[in-house]
């Protein structure tokens, strides 16, 4: 994925961007990453279109889990990571 191509999200972008896909009639997924590839040592949030399945161009970037759950807009429902995710995942929203 191409990090440079990407919005770092606040947590008001965030609730935009989810109302935003709502009005469409899209489910966002949020999906939380430990470490990965392109934010190594990092703590990462990406919403995924239900709809397209695929990424939006926005993420969200901080050191722990804790600051990553406040960028998640409110309502969501939290899935556990599945045994056959990615290492990465640590949680999914919804």
């Amino acid at each position: 994925m191409d990090t440079t191509a990407s919005i770092e999200l606040t947590p008001g972008m965030a609730r935009e961007v989810q109302r935003e896909a709502t009005r469409r009639g899209d489910v966002l997924v949020w999906t939380v990453f430990d470490s990965p590839l392109d934010f190594q040592g990092k703590m990462v949030v990406r919403p995924f279109s239900g709809r397209m399945n695929t990424p939006l161009l926005v993420r969200g970037v901080a050191d722990t889990l804790d600051e990553i759950r406040l960028l998640l807009p409110e309502g969501l429902y939290r899935l556990d990571r599945h045994k056959d995710d990615v290492p990465s995942i640590v949680e999914t929203w919804i």
